[in-house]
């Protein structure tokens, strides 16, 4: 078994995993503006006869805006502080805008 002398690549480091977390966001927000502005775009074009296209666009842009809150309230929470408690999972995130919600579910 050969050993090496360099540092274990495998694991990402803390500066790569904030800025990928950073351009995940970015993300998710430019995707959600542009949902949003396409379902209005769509509406005013037909004026008003294509709701159910337009309404799913609208809602698709505001699931990307939340779960872009989301990614950066998770982000926020361990970035530089790894001493701090861990980020909550995905299912807790989600449920954390309705709190009844996780009651019901626990």
């Amino acid at each position: 078994m050969a050993t090496s002398t360099e540092p274990n690549q495998a694991v990402p480091q803390t500066d790569e995993l904030s800025s990928t977390a950073r351009a995940y966001f970015a993300g998710l927000v430019w995707g959600a503006v542009m949902l949003i502005v396409l379902g209005f775009w769509i509406r005013t074009k037909y004026q008003g006869q294509a709701l159910v296209l337009t309404n799913i666009f609208l809602l698709a842009g505001l699931v990307a805006a939340g779960l872009a809150v989301c990614r950066h309230s998770r982000s926020g929470s361990n970035t530089n502080h790894p001493a701090k408690k861990p980020s909550p999972s995905p299912s807790s995130c989600m449920f954390s805008v309705i709190p009844s919600w996780q009651a019901a579910l626990a």
